[in-house]
């Protein structure tokens, strides 16, 4: 996760993340998978408007 985040912007992790999980999520309750792989990753902290300087 750190290697991406430091191409990517935090916002564009998050947002590709969310999806991910969301589509390992259904894995899971589809029982396609036991458990979801990114299930408690840490995402990159989003910065407020008075942050981004």
């Amino acid at each position: 996760m750190a290697d991406v985040s430091k191409k990517l912007a935090a916002t564009t992790v998050r947002d590709r993340m969310n999806m991910v999980g969301h589509l390992f999520r259904t894995a899971v309750q589809e029982k396609l998978i036991p458990v979801n792989p990114v299930d408690g990753d840490k995402l990159p902290r989003r910065l407020c408007r008075c942050e981004q300087g």
